[in-house]
C-alpha cells in the first residue's frame, strides 16, 4: 500500500506542477474525486520523428544546415570550369518583302567555356572558409 500511496503523491505533485497550483490545493480536490478522469478519445501525437519535425528549433537548424551545405557547394563549384550554352536568333533582310522568307532567319548556337586562372590555393581556401563559417552550426551541435 505505501508504494501505491507514494505513486499517487508523485502523480499529484506532477499534476500540481502542470496546473500551476500548490499541491495542498490539489489534495482536497483529489480526495473528492471517486474515479480518476479518463480520456474520451485518443490524442494524436504521432511518432517521435514527426514530433521533432514540428519543433521550430529543429526546423531552423535544418534550414541553417541546408544553407551552409549550399555555400560549401558553391565554393566547391569554383574549382571547376563553367560551361555555358549560348544562342541567338535573328531576323534580317535586304528588302522588307524578304522578311518572311526562310533566308531571312539566322541563328547561332555555341558553348562558352570559362575558367578563372587555376588558383587552386585560393579556391580551396574559400571552400574551407565556407565549411568553417556556416554560422557556427557545427560548433553549436
Amino acid at each position: 500500500m505505501p508504494a501505491f500511496e507514494a505513486e499517487r503523491r508523485a502523480a499529484l505533485y506532477a499534476l500540481a506542477t502542470l496546473t500551476g497550483k500548490p499541491p495542498a490545493e490539489l489534495d482536497g480536490q483529489a480526495d473528492a474525486c471517486a474515479t480518476p478522469p479518463g480520456v474520451s478519445a485518443l490524442i494524436p501525437v504521432g511518432d517521435g520523428q514527426a514530433l521533432l519535425a514540428r519543433r521550430p528549433d529543429v526546423r531552423q537548424a535544418e534550414r541553417q544546415l541546408a544553407a551552409d551545405t549550399a555555400r560549401v557547394g558553391v565554393a566547391t563549384a569554383a574549382l571547376y570550369p563553367s560551361i555555358t550554352l549560348g544562342g541567338s536568333v535573328s531576323l534580317g533582310a535586304q528588302n522588307i518583302e524578304d522578311l518572311g522568307k526562310s533566308s531571312s532567319f539566322n541563328f547561332s548556337l555555341g558553348p562558352l567555356l570559362s575558367w578563372n586562372f587555376p588558383n587552386l590555393t585560393a579556391a580551396r581556401a574559400r571552400v574551407r572558409q565556407a565549411e568553417a563559417g556556416g554560422g557556427g552550426f557545427a560548433r553549436r551541435v
